[in-house]
């Protein structure tokens, strides 16, 4: 799974859990628009945000609103990194074919 490291940057307008984001970024994160998506800090903090491609935005940002930023507890252009969020079927789905590979192996 492709992982972004980007310079988070404050939105203009609120964004109540929305993100914007370069749309050559979908392609490498294996993402549709207006998916959701993992934000996380190197202190740990996670945020899951839906992004729009917008091709205005910088390939290296992602802009967030001024309440997510706090959330993160991260400054405006503080660096984040984002990966695709993985929906709880595809998780329940990989968890049980794991489980199945475990026990046809003993």
């Amino acid at each position: 799974m492709e992982e972004a490291t980007l310079q988070a940057v404050k939105r203009a307008m609120p964004g109540h859990g929305r993100a914007r984001i370069h749309e050559k970024l979908l392609s490498f994160l294996s993402i549709e628009d207006q998916s959701e998506v993992e934000v996380s800090t190197d202190a740990g903090a996670t945020l899951t945000l839906t992004v729009f491609a917008d091709e205005l935005v910088d390939e290296g940002t992602i802009r967030i609103s001024g309440e997510d930023l706090k959330k993160l507890n991260i400054p405006d252009g503080g660096v984040v990194h984002v990966k695709r969020k993985i929906p709880f079927e595809e998780q329940i789905r990989m968890a049980a074919e794991s489980a199945a590979g475990q026990m046809k192996e003993g």
